[in-house]
């Protein structure tokens, strides 16, 4: 277990290759986006399109339509549970601004709609 020192709090972050971790993403300033079929479709494509670059199992997924919850499995030669959920945001947020201007009202500063992944906050971590 590694600790990560940031300007606000430490995080204790567990590699596990092959491990198993629950996450939460949430929208940024809890829009109700994923609540329709466009945006579950592109959040979908993200999933698969991160999937097939960096090969995860997905063990469960529960979508809200201002967040989700996900539990996943990596294989075993993966410890870096953290750049999923990053590539996946930047993938199904690059995606929504194509699709729809409407998705743009949605996006922060940096552009991210996706941009409150809170993975750290609540993880767990099993060894498969």
């Amino acid at each position: 277990m590694r600790t990560l020192r940031g300007k606000m709090a430490d995080y204790r972050r567990c590699y596990v290759p092959g491990g198993s971790f629950f996450f939460t993403v949430v929208t940024e300033r809890r829009a109700a986006i994923l609540g329709n079929d466009p945006a579950r479709d592109l959040l979908r494509a993200a999933f698969r399109d991160c999937r097939q670059r960096w090969p995860f199992r997905v063990d469960a997924l529960v979508m809200l339509p201002d967040h989700l919850h996900a539990i996943w499995t990596l294989p075993p030669d993966d410890a870096d549970y953290s750049r999923h959920p990053g590539l996946i945001e930047k993938h199904f947020t690059q995606c929504a601004a194509r699709a729809s201007d409407q998705a743009l009202e949605f996006a922060d500063a940096t552009g991210s709609i996706l941009a409150n992944s809170s993975f750290n906050r609540c993880s767990t971590c099993h060894r498969s």
